[in-house]
């Protein structure tokens, strides 16, 4: 550093720059008076130290004013007493390193658009300061700023930090040019942790007929390595839809179906004819990619004002075949139940019509529900030695029942009898069942009932209980279809909603051989005393267990209903709440094995 005088900083930020540089240095050249030479120091650099770097003054034809200068700024100007004007200027240069940090957590691999270290130097401005560039936000998922590069001037303090904007990943961004025209609602944001991968988006299914994922958008870093992919979801072509203004303001049900390959057209979905009592076509809505390109029309069809079922009747098959005019729309329209088919006299909402700023309600009338005649009867048989008797009973009753036979497993079987029937509920009759003279299959749950399961009693020829046990079942079909096939009991674990009826619908012949006997004992004890069947009542189930352990020994295959009721309530109070271990009485072949280890050799004594 020059060992010399140097102008008080406040009495340079006195001489104010007028446009006129020679004037300038005039005013200048008088703060030295009474110095024979002296330096004066820009006041933008007095904090950079940049003028401490000035080791000597260089020598000049003459009496020259040395400007030291940097990125074409001066920095610091010698001046002797004698100097004037006239005599006019000597440039000289401040050379100085930039150093150039980079943040580490932000990988050497990653390239940058406009990298500022490629910046010259004399287009740096402001390196009194430290300057720094952050990452685009875009690639940055924090909620703070992540800085990427850093400069200051070697050796040199700064007076702060100055932010010198954003900088972004050089990436590439490519879209499929099978899709023509489209644009998307797509925002890269792509954590700069991920960039090792390539990422790619896919279209909207809703535009996209195949089978197979058709990708619309691949973004990756341009440095020259092969990257593997990663997924990230689905991206949706930018579209505007339009509502008709004539048409009150309601939701439809609009199917937004439409192949990429078609987007080039203008989608014109039309009114359903019962809401337009006009004898021209009127559009509901029109459907078009925005991307400002005309397009031709194309006509979708046609589409009808949301219905709003109510969610407390069960899914079935309603009809509407009411006309409404559009202009009607205004109101909310409502159709009730038939009176006849939910036992009630009070007034049940089925379905209604909801404008989204209503003017008003009116009760369109009853709706049509299309109820079966006839339920569907299944009648599921395993191995039962009277089974194919039953089964002519059954058909007797009804002669278009369907039978499942030889599917091992309760729930399985039950399952393939849902997979068969063509009904919203269907009756199960079991292989052992002689069904009573007088029973039929006409009854019909009212609607909101056809969610419960309704179990009828039957007739135990060996102890003469009366209850669920091996009764006429009627099940919803949908839950069966559904059903956890890990439930110990299937009838009572099925729905939240179960009727036991009063009326006796056959006799369980349980007991036609000694295994179907023991079996179907020890199947119904372990799941009375194993607490499995939902609803049951303690003093209720342990006199039924009772009963099943000591009555009928003189009935046929009494003994071995008894040792199987005996064997079966043991197990169920051993393995109380061990579902796993319970769930053994619904396999056949462990209880068969079961069977014959433990009641063959044992059943005399």
């Amino acid at each position: 550093m020059l060992n010399i005088y140097q102008v008080p900083t406040e009495e340079v930020t006195k001489i104010e720059w007028k446009g006129d540089f020679l004037e300038y240095d005039k005013q200048l050249s008088q703060l030295g008076a009474g110095h024979d030479e002296f330096l004066v120091v820009n006041p933008e650099f007095e904090g950079t130290g940049l003028y401490k770097t000035i080791e000597n003054i260089p020598p000049t034809p003459g009496i020259k004013c040395v400007v030291w200068k940097f990125n074409g700024k001066w920095v610091a100007k010698y001046f002797n007493k004698a100097w004037t004007p006239d005599m006019g200027h000597w440039p000289a240069i401040i050379n100085n390193d930039i150093v150039w940090e980079r943040n580490p957590d932000i990988s050497d691999a990653i390239p940058f658009l406009n990298d500022p270290t490629k910046i010259k130097l004399e287009e740096l401005e402001g390196l009194q300061y430290q300057l720094i560039w952050y990452l685009n936000p875009a690639y940055n998922p924090t909620n703070d700023k992540v800085w990427v590069m850093k400069c200051s001037l070697k050796d040199c303090p700064v007076t702060g930090t100055k932010d010198m904007g954003y900088i972004s990943p050089n990436v590439k961004i490519k879209y499929n040019p099978d899709i023509k025209d489209v644009k998307y609602d797509f925002n890269v944001v792509i954590p700069w942790y991920e960039l090792n991968y390539e990422h790619v988006w896919y279209l909207d299914e809703r535009f996209n007929p195949t089978n197979e994922r058709v990708w619309a958008i691949k973004v990756k870093l341009l440095n020259g390595v092969v990257k593997p992919v990663k997924d990230m979801g689905y991206v949706t072509p930018r579209y505007r839809l339009k509502y008709n203004p004539d048409i009150p303001s309601i939701d439809f049900d609009l199917n937004l179906s439409i192949p990429w390959y078609e987007l080039n057209y203008e989608h014109v979905w039309y009114l359903d004819e019962r809401f337009n009592p006009t004898d021209e076509r009127v559009w509901a809505i029109k459907f078009k990619i925005a991307n400002g390109i005309p397009k031709p029309t194309k006509d979708m069809g046609y589409v009808s004002p949301t219905i709003i079922y109510n969610p407390e009747l069960p899914v079935l098959d309603y009809t509407i075949d009411d006309h409404i005019p559009y202009y009607d729309l205004a109101y909310e329209h409502v159709w009730t139940v038939d009176e006849r088919l939910v036992n009630s006299y009070e007034e049940v909402w089925a379905a209604k019509i909801v404008p989204h700023e209503s003017e008003g309600v009116k009760v369109v009338g009853n709706i049509k529900c299309n109820l079966p005649e006839q339920l569907d009867v299944v009648f599921i048989s395993y191995n039962e030695p009277n089974a194919e008797a039953n089964w002519q009973k059954v058909l007797a009753k009804a002669p278009n029942a369907k039978r499942v036979n030889g599917v091992k497993g309760i729930v399985p079987a039950h399952k393939q009898a849902a997979s068969i029937v063509t009904t919203d509920m269907f009756y199960v009759v079991d292989g052992d069942a002689e069904l009573a003279d007088y029973w039929d299959f006409k009854f019909q749950p009212n609607l909101f009932d056809r969610d419960c399961v309704h179990v009828w009693r039957s007739i135990n020829p060996v102890n003469e209980l009366k209850y669920g046990y091996g009764g006429v079942k009627l099940f919803p079909t949908k839950l069966v279809i559904s059903a956890d096939p890990n439930n110990t009991d299937m009838t009572t674990s099925l729905s939240d909603k179960f009727k036991l009826m009063p009326k006796i619908s056959n006799t369980t012949a349980f007991n036609s051989d000694e295994f179907s006997t023991w079996r179907s004992a020890f199947r119904e004890c372990a799941k009375l005393s194993g607490k499995v069947l939902k609803r049951q009542m303690v003093r209720e189930t342990e006199k039924r267990l009772d009963i099943w352990c000591t009555l009928g020994a003189d009935k046929s295959f009494g003994k071995y209903a008894i040792a199987g009721a005996i064997a079966g309530r043991k197990f169920g109070e051993e393995n109380q709440g061990n579902d796993r271990i319970l769930q053994k009485v619904n396999d056949y072949d462990w209880l068969k094995s079961k069977f014959n280890e433990n009641v063959l050799n044992n059943i005399d004594s």
